[in-house]
């Protein structure tokens, strides 16, 4: 009786112990894996009105992540970011901006990209633009996209 429960608390500690390197109890908040090496962006919402504030949640890899952002609607780049992180050039701590948006922004998909030092790349996070705050999609500057 006595070996039969050493076996079953031995066998239970190995599970345990195999759950926490495998990250299944979420203990480290993230996957070990490659991917929690490479910066994350998270958009919210992922769709906004021209001249909304887009919420950006910028979770830095390993290696880190550059302080600018850029902003893109096709490959026309929309807008730049201020230096989201002052101490370095390189961010390593998770960042959020409230970034305003132009109100100029025509309707379209967008997105925005920040280097990550650590994969060589930019990696991006797409939202889409909609009309703007105060004006009626019939009304634009350009009714010959709106009448089909």
């Amino acid at each position: 009786m006595y070996d039969e429960k050493k076996i079953v608390i031995g066998a239970l500690l190995i599970l345990l112990i195999t759950m926490v390197s495998f990250n299944f109890l979420g203990v480290t908040g993230y996957n070990i894996n490659e991917n929690s090496k490479v910066t994350r962006i998270i958009v919210s919402p992922t769709e906004i009105k021209a001249g909304q504030d887009l919420t950006i949640n910028i979770i830095p890899g390993k290696s880190g992540v550059n302080r600018y952002m850029n902003f893109y609607e096709g490959t026309i780049r929309k807008g730049k970011s201020g230096a989201v992180c002052v101490s370095s050039y390189r961010c390593s701590e998770p960042i959020t901006i409230v970034y305003p948006t132009s109100s100029l922004w025509e309707p379209g998909n967008y997105y925005l990209q920040v280097f990550d030092y650590y994969s060589g790349n930019y990696v991006k996070a797409d939202f889409k633009v909609t009309y703007p705050y105060n004006l009626n999609p019939k009304a634009r500057l350009y009714p010959s996209q709106y009448e089909k």
